[in-house]
């Protein structure tokens, strides 16, 4: 997840299912809406990115995949 949210595109849906075999969704779906909530992150088509206050605040989203 920190990896990928570095990136523009962030976290891809298909990409880390099949890799992991769950969705974004069942591992870090807490996560998520917590950072949805906040500002930090915004759901896309594909899956969910960093939103400007959440590339400005990053850290502090990394800090809940620890």
């Amino acid at each position: 997840m920190m990896l990928a949210f570095r990136t523009g595109s962030g976290v891809k849906g298909q990409e880390f299912q099949g890799r992991f075999g769950m969705t974004v969704e069942s591992a870090f779906g807490e996560e998520l809406e917590k950072e949805i909530r906040e500002g930090l992150v915004e759901k896309t088509a594909e899956g969910y990115r960093l939103t400007e206050k959440g590339f400005d605040l990053a850290n502090q989203v990394f800090c809940d995949y620890v």
